[in-house]
């Protein structure tokens, strides 16, 4: 064998070994997600039972009801749109009561307001007020616009109100960012604890024990889920997992949609095999 073609052939081998463990992003417990790189509302990441696709459907009051897809994969809603689906609901995947996380990655396109941005819902539908304040189950609002603080909004299944508390972390005035809310209720007799992260800053709370567990819900939610109230969202990404992830996994989350693990080092392993036996042949 020339000395020339055991470059090529390491990097096949590093390659190949390494494509079992490769994994550019967390999706253990990925119930259902959507990229929009298809220009349609109908998820593409994750799997519910049977393997069905999730699509959000559409409603609005007010204000820009319009939906854009763009070309770069994402999807722009005006301040009076919501998108929703009843297919995820705590009657089908009781599990979300114990431990839910939704992740988005978004991007703020006009002045904030004081309202919900994502979450679930008790009914499938937006309402005004108070009661589209209790109407939340687990949702992420702008809690106060002037200083671009995100906060975790919802009730519990005794009826007692969780609101935001002070210290909860800042929307960025431009760009995309990342933004997480986790429930986790595992043992409801401990108490439930709540995390809002925003670009990898948390914060967390807890409520009381006994019945104060996540109240059920009938709807996923984005956009303007408190019908008097709407500010101009871009969506790249949406995720629901069944489970409250830790902060490694929610730091591991991509929000560029990827190949199935290990696809990418094989076809460069292949590549790199290929080239070098082609030298071999060459000059043999």
């Amino acid at each position: 064998m020339k000395k020339n073609t055991i470059p090529g052939l390491l990097l096949a081998v590093t390659c190949l070994l390494g494509a079992a463990n490769a994994r550019a992003d967390y999706t253990d417990n990925l119930l259902a997600g959507w990229t929009f790189n298809n220009g349609t509302l109908t998820s593409d990441l994750g799997t519910l039972s049977g393997g069905s696709a999730v699509t959000f459907s559409q409603t609005g009051t007010g204000g820009n009801q319009t939906t854009t897809f763009n070309s770069v994969g994402t999807v722009s809603l005006g301040t009076g749109r919501m998108l929703y689906t009843t297919a995820i609901n705590s009657t089908d995947y009781p599990s979300l009561l114990s431990g839910v996380t939704i992740w988005v990655r978004v991007q703020f396109d006009a002045t904030l307001a004081q309202t919900g941005i994502f979450g679930l819902l008790n009914t499938a539908s937006a309402l005004t007020g108070a009661a589209g304040v209790n109407n939340y189950s687990a949702a992420l609002t702008v809690n106060d616009p002037t200083n671009r603080v995100g906060a975790f909004q919802g009730r519990t299944a005794s009826s007692t109100p969780l609101g935001a508390s002070s210290g909860n972390p800042v929307i960025p005035a431009s760009g995309f960012s990342d933004i997480a809310i986790r429930v986790s209720d595992s043992d409801p007799a401990l108490g439930s604890l709540v995390s809002v992260t925003i670009n990898g800053v948390t914060k967390s709370l807890g409520w009381s024990g006994g019945s104060d567990d996540l109240q059920s819900f009938a709807a996923l939610a984005l956009g303007r889920i408190k019908t008097d109230a709407g500010t101009a969202l871009t969506f790249d990404e949406v995720r629901l997992y069944s489970a409250y992830l830790t902060d490694m996994q929610l730091a591991s989350i991509s929000a560029v949609a990827i190949p199935e693990p290990g696809t990418v080092a094989l076809v460069l392993g292949a590549a790199a095999l290929v080239f070098s036996l082609k030298r071999r042949v060459r000059r043999s």
